[in-house]
């Protein structure tokens, strides 16, 4: 087995792209994708912001004020208008890495371990928390990582270490025209993302962050906070989307069947949201 995945990398670095290694696809096409792409900090388990909403849309991207003294706008807004989304179509919800998928299972148990838990934290937490145990069986069709759904089907020219990173698996999966993937994977490497952000912007942001837990941050600074996750999470929407296309695009038919799976997917989700 690993000699075989050896030999599909070496083929793979030879094309300088991808090697699609199934048949049929393993997860349904046939659902509309809903994108929830969170941001967090190196240090720092909560969610700083989000970027949600159709994949074949432009998202809404959300900044927590201060995601250690949440306040009931921020939460209600969020889960309010993702629940909105859910209600309205009965599809799929694709999550960028595990990376994101652990730090939402993290923020459901966070939120969950606290008894007198306001009731716009216990939405989000629920919202979270189903998520994350939805994700768990492997034949479920409701909730997506990325990042294993395209392992199942394509293999790139590089370490399977350097395929979690979802911008450096897609330099393979969707090369840029011109360009090594090998190379590009490797400026994409540096950048961050899709759940953390680069270095530099990593260390600014923990900065603001002990300013203002300790109330000493500026309004500028608030800004600037605001203004550098915005940007993270719009860069970690557009990898998920790229990620959603590459694998709509996939050359295959999808596996017979997938369909009925997929509709008990949708309706476990939805219990398990109602009794989170």
């Amino acid at each position: 087995m690993e000699l075989h995945d050896s030999l599909l990398r070496w083929y793979a670095y030879h094309e300088r792209k991808s090697v699609l290694t199934r048949e049929t696809a393993a997860v349904t096409r046939q659902r509309p994708g809903l994108g929830i792409a969170p941001i967090r900090t190196a240090g720092d388990i909560c969610i700083q912001a989000l970027a949600f909403g159709q994949l074949d849309d432009a998202p809404t991207v959300h900044v927590f004020r201060d995601p250690h003294r949440p306040g009931p706008l921020d939460y209600e807004l969020v889960t309010s208008q993702i629940l909105g989304l859910l209600a309205r179509d009965s599809g799929q919800i694709w999550i960028p890495d595990q990376d994101a998928m652990l730090v939402m299972g993290l923020e459901a148990e966070r939120h969950r371990r606290n008894p007198d838990l306001p009731p716009h934290l216990r939405a989000f937490a629920r919202l979270c928390d189903a998520i994350y145990r939805q994700s768990e069986p492997p034949e479920q069709q409701a909730v997506v990582m990325a990042t294993r759904v395209l392992r199942g089907h394509l293999t790139p020219g590089q370490s399977p270490t350097e395929d979690e990173r979802l911008g450096a698996r897609l330099a393979w999966d969707n090369p840029v025209p011109n360009a090594h993937p090998r190379k590009v994977a490797e400026v994409r490497k540096q950048q961050g993302g899709p759940t953390l952000l680069p270095l530099d912007a990593d260390e600014e942001i923990e900065a603001i962050q002990s300013r203002l837990l300790s109330g000493t941050a500026t309004a500028k600074e608030q800004r600037r906070r605001e203004k550098i996750l915005q940007k993270a999470a719009l860069a970690s929407w557009r990898m998920l989307q790229e990620a959603h296309q590459v694998y709509q695009q996939l050359a295959v038919p999808d596996l017979a069947g997938l369909e009925d799976v997929a509709e008990e997917s949708w309706k476990d989700f939805m219990e398990l949201l109602a009794q989170s």
